[in-house]
């Protein structure tokens, strides 16, 4: 078997976005401690148990990522 062991209850996934706001998770994931996947995973965890409405921004944020040697 090759890729990361998972436990029999756990699924891998795929899902699309912008490279710049996967540079953002990873940062935020890194500076908390945590893998990519723990991170995404604690996010709808946190989600699902509070239920209710979830907050989506109108205009979308931008993530992009600024070119290398530029401010």
């Amino acid at each position: 078997m090759s890729g990361p062991q998972r436990k029999p209850d756990q699924t891998a996934i795929s899902i699309s976005m912008s490279k710049g706001l996967l540079e953002k998770i990873d940062q935020r994931a890194t500076a908390l401690g945590l893998t990519r996947s723990q991170y995404v995973g604690q996010l709808a965890r946190t989600d699902v148990i509070a239920g209710g409405a979830l907050t989506l921004h109108e205009t979308p944020i931008s993530y992009k990522t600024k070119p290398k040697g530029k401010p």
